[in-house]
């Protein structure tokens, strides 16, 4: 059985968000998939959504996380290997080079 640590409901949450994001990337991918196979003339207008949802809800997701979670992760012996392996490799690498997108007004 798992200890309860009264931190469950954030866990939920943040599952549940996570959750939400992979439909959206996954949708958004099959949309345009589908759309390429089809040579749809949509595509350019599909391929546009499935960046602006990355560079509004995806990537700035991705940066808060490594920003938070990572470096509270990286403290903990339990965790530091596995934040020191996803946050070396070159995707990574290349994230961090990048200019943040800014994120909708909320």
């Amino acid at each position: 059985m798992t200890a309860r640590t009264g931190q469950e409901p954030t866990v939920a949450a943040i599952r549940a968000h996570h959750d939400t994001l992979a439909r959206g990337l996954a949708e958004r991918t099959a949309t345009l998939r589908s759309a390429a196979d089809r040579l749809s003339p949509d595509l350019s207008d599909i391929q546009t959504e499935l960046v602006r949802f990355c560079e509004t809800q995806l990537l700035p997701h991705a940066a808060a996380e490594e920003e938070t979670l990572y470096q509270a992760a990286a403290n903990l012996s339990a965790t530091a290997l596995l934040v020191s392996a996803m946050t070396a490799g070159p995707c990574a690498t290349w994230w961090r080079g990048r200019p943040r997108p800014v994120p909708p007004p909320r």
